[in-house]
């Protein structure tokens, strides 16, 4: 369906409202035309009409509004209680902060955790949720050892395929390589991934003082991974086929029983996934750019992880992730 509304200021004001003016100029006939049932509004409010088509049905409301809302002012108990009511909005406000501004806590506010001794920024609360919760109900993933096979659905090429888990990279980060793929696809992904993590410790992949890697920082600003959905404890790397140039990931994998998380009953790929197309590699086999990409997708798999959103929300926060956040050199805000 199609809809799009028109506001309209008390009569009296020459210049049209900045919403209303920037309506082609088919749109605006229409609503002139729409318009003629004139309603009478009085000082101080707000006319709202919204014509909608369904189908070739076409449907208008009308709305008045005082001015200074947005929405039907809807009564409720605490208004009687000015002091209930002001902290209701201060609450409200500081929630709504707090979910931008300091992601961690409210993730830990929002399901009852508390952060161990020790544990990583990416993982802060999962010990709590295993141990004091009954969000997974006692079930968490578990996967093969190194060097063992693992069915998964490659999504580039929608089959099944066979993946080799070809290592475990600082505890954190699971690389599977899919059957046929050659020893460069392994070694950049694996490369990367101690890049990412900096496995090796090294001074200039530590973004600030006080932190000792991208992936720290990543989940210390933008909030943890979605281990609350996936009942796991590690990033899995895909290495396989896609026929196309890219890399992705798709928040539907962890968030396939969404609010609730996944089971014992899951799919493999119902998990924290990160797809690295061969064909990325081949393109260039510089493990640098791919660790850069490492920290652009999982920077969507933690948005997901906050819920659906759009693309500017999902590609502006990673594309500015992968300079400033990271203290490296800035990075173009364009679509990535």
């Amino acid at each position: 369906s199609r809809r799009f509304c028109l506001a309209h200021r008390p009569v009296g004001m020459q210049q049209l409202p900045r919403s209303v003016s920037m309506f082609p100029p088919i749109l605006l006939l229409l609503a002139t035309a729409l318009g003629r049932e004139h309603l009478e509004e009085a000082k101080g409010q707000l006319k709202v009409e919204t014509v909608s088509w369904q189908g070739k049905k076409l449907q208008k409301s009308v709305q008045i509004l005082p001015e200074d809302e947005d929405t039907p002012h809807v009564t409720r108990d605490e208004d009687a209680n000015p002091m209930g009511r002001s902290l209701r909005e201060r609450t409200s406000r500081l929630e709504a902060v707090d979910a931008l501004w300091d992601r961690p806590a409210y993730r830990m506010r929002r399901f009852n955790l508390t952060q161990e001794p020790g544990e990583h920024p990416c993982w802060a609360g999962f010990k709590s949720m295993m141990r004091d919760t009954d969000r997974c109900k006692g079930w968490q993933r578990s996967y093969v050892p190194r060097g063992h096979k693992q069915s998964f659905h490659n999504s580039g090429l929608s089959k099944q395929s066979n993946f080799t888990l070809e290592d475990v990279v600082a505890d954190q980060i699971n690389i599977w390589v899919e059957d046929n793929s050659s020893d460069v696809h392994r070694d950049v992904a694996v490369k990367a991934a101690e890049i990412y993590t900096n496995a090796l410790g090294a001074v200039e992949l530590k973004p600030t003082k006080d932190t000792a890697s991208w992936m720290e920082q990543e989940c210390k600003v933008m909030g943890q991974m979605p281990f609350m959905y996936s009942c796991s404890n590690k990033i899995n790397v895909l290495v396989q086929k896609c026929g196309f140039d890219n890399a992705f990931v798709m928040s539907s994998d962890f968030l396939v029983n969404y609010p609730r998380p996944v089971n014992n009953k899951s799919e493999p790929n119902n998990d924290i996934i990160f797809y690295l197309c061969t064909e990325m590699v081949d393109g260039n086999p510089n493990p640098y750019a791919i660790a850069n990409t490492f920290a652009h997708e999982l920077a969507h798999v933690i948005q997901g992880g906050f819920g659906h959103s759009s693309g500017v929300m999902m590609e502006g926060g990673a594309t500015w992730l992968e300079g400033n956040l990271l203290n490296l050199a800035p990075r173009p805000m364009i679509y990535a």
